[in-house]
């Protein structure tokens, strides 16, 4: 049986849409916070959300993000050829 790629997703996050993972600046806005206040929270170990370290980077995983924000999200996947 064939499989099918649903081709890229979006996630709408309280009606805005953003990709699968967040950078911290995205993530820091939802949070309401500057970037170095999240770090500094990372640091702490006291967010909800674990983010995932690609190189010197973090993406966060926005799902998750939203989740714990308990804010709606939408699943959009786009390019998806029936």
């Amino acid at each position: 049986m064939p499989t099918t790629n649903p081709g890229p997703v979006t996630m709408i996050v309280a009606g805005t849409p953003y990709p699968p993972t967040l950078s911290t600046a995205q993530t820091a806005q939802l949070w309401g916070c500057s970037p170095e206040r999240l770090y500094a929270e990372l640091g702490r170990g006291t967010l909800p959300v674990e983010p995932l370290a690609l190189g010197k980077r973090y993406r966060w995983p926005t799902l998750r993000v939203a989740e714990a924000l308990s804010l709606p999200v939408e699943i959009v996947h786009q390019g998806d050829a029936a």
